[in-house]
């Protein structure tokens, strides 16, 4: 009989029961080593943000989550989530990624879509407008918006994006000022046709409370002072000045985390939904 090998990989059973060891376990086994060995924390964290793009908590609550609602697909377990986030993370070719998983590429390809579906339907329960009320002290401005493009194959004029000089796909972001949250997100549309100012107008200022206004770059000096406080606005203080450039730091950082997904940083090259 074989002795078996120092690197088993030992994989939690098929259970919607599990705890964060067990996501830590199927994260070894998938990074090629051995499952029942912990290193120091710090390695730890930093290869699991590598290959998965999110921290070992924000996985195990992700996995939480989703059992709550009851939006676990049939028979699921943390290895499948972990392909899932894997692919979003490195946004491979499915035969590249499939050797990563352990398993061929259909069953990789099948088991992934499942799980990216139902992570994508949690997004009313994570993404709150009413979150942009947290820690309120009157303030008129509650929130900071901006507008981010993320690349597609070439659609042509409608969809160039200045930003890339290529096509691409526009989303409207809100971030709350006072928490950091994402409190709201509208998209996608087509760079060409739609700078940030009209996507404002066509949602959120309808959204906004009364004497509501929103923190935004210059590009939305249209809408100032009413629904806009903007740098070059007439009605703006030059000392909000500082405290407006810190804010819209803070919302470019934010910006900048969805490009370290593979799947955003890339050209998308999937179906795109409407």
């Amino acid at each position: 009989m074989a002795p078996q090998s120092n690197k088993s990989k030992k994989i939690p059973r098929e259970s919607n029961r599990v705890d964060l060891e067990d996501v830590l376990v199927c994260a070894r086994g998938i990074m090629n080593r051995d499952a029942n060995q912990p290193r120091a924390v710090a390695y730890e964290e930093r290869n699991f943000r590598g290959f998965f793009g999110c921290s070992v908590i924000v996985a195990y609550n992700l996995w939480c989550l989703l059992e709550r609602v009851g939006s676990l697909p049939k028979c699921g377990c943390p290895k499948q989530m972990l392909w899932a986030l894997m692919f979003l993370k490195m946004y491979g070719k499915e035969s590249e990624m499939s050797v990563l998983a352990g398993v061929d590429a259909k069953t990789f390809r099948k088991n992934v879509k499942t799980w990216i579906d139902e992570i994508s339907l949690l997004e009313p329960m994570v993404i709150i407008w009413e979150n942009r009320l947290k820690r309120d002290i009157g303030n008129d401005c509650l929130i900071n918006v901006d507008g981010t493009d993320f690349r597609i194959p070439e659609h042509g004029r409608e969809f160039y994006s200045h930003k890339f000089k290529k096509s691409g796909l526009r989303y409207e972001v809100g971030t709350c000022i006072l928490t950091g949250d994402i409190v709201w997100i509208n998209g996608p549309y087509e760079c060409g046709l739609w700078p940030d100012i009209n996507i404002f107008r066509n949602s959120l200022v309808s959204n906004l409370g009364l004497n509501e206004r929103v923190e935004a770059d210059d590009g939305y000096i249209g809408e100032a002072p009413r629904h806009v406080k903007c740098p070059k606005s007439f009605a703006n203080p030059r000392e909000t000045l500082a405290m407006q450039q810190r804010i819209r730091k803070w919302h470019e950082m934010v910006n900048d985390r969805f490009k370290h997904w593979g799947v955003i940083k890339q050209v998308f090259r999937h179906e795109i939904r409407w």
